[in-house]
């Protein structure tokens, strides 16, 4: 398993569910599950690292956030596993900016960025595969970790002034999500 093929089961399971995040995750547990022990470890390792650049990004949490209408720590997580299973080049696009989200998510979906589901994919896999009970064997090294990158709106004492940061630094998600 290397990132290439990671990306590939990613995009097939994305187009074949047809935007159901549900059924993604049900079509990776399968294709992951197909795989040997080794590769379903490596897949959930790039997922671990993919999804460790996204919470990394507190610049990006503020938008997901303030798109998904407040995830709170467990829905930002699930929003890294949405964001994954939208593929390599929305991810990309994503992360290389984050006011890209406005461009992608309609006004009417913007509670639909979470993909819990998403994020099990490799430890069913790896039960259904085996019969066992999946723990994470691997061990992230200190290299291996992202850069945290902060979040520009810091300093606000009360929700006006939280939205006048969120407006400046945000301007194209604050124009089409605000309520």
């Amino acid at each position: 398993m290397d990132i290439t093929k990671f990306w590939q089961l990613i995009d097939e399971t994305r187009i074949a569910s047809n935007g159901d995040v549900n059924k993604q995750a049900a079509l990776l547990v399968d294709k992951v599950a197909s795989l040997s022990v080794e590769e379903i470890i490596e897949y959930e390792r790039i997922f671990d690292k993919l999804e460790r650049r996204v919470r990394n990004r507190h610049d990006l949490s503020d938008i997901a956030d303030f798109i998904g209408g407040g995830l709170g720590d467990d829905g930002l997580l699930d929003f890294a596993g949405w964001l994954i299973g939208q593929g390599q080049v929305t991810y990309d696009k994503v992360l290389a900016d984050p006011e890209a989200l406005a461009d992608i998510v309609s006004v009417e979906d913007h509670d639909h960025i979470v993909a819990e589901s998403l994020l099990y994919a490799a430890y069913y896999a790896y039960e259904k595969k085996t019969g066992e009970e999946y723990w994470l064997n691997y061990k992230i090294l200190p290299d291996e970790l992202p850069p945290v990158v902060e979040s520009p709106i810091k300093g606000f004492s009360n929700v006006e002034e939280y939205y006048a940061l969120f407006k400046e630094k945000y301007p194209k998600v604050w124009a089409k999500f605000r309520e």
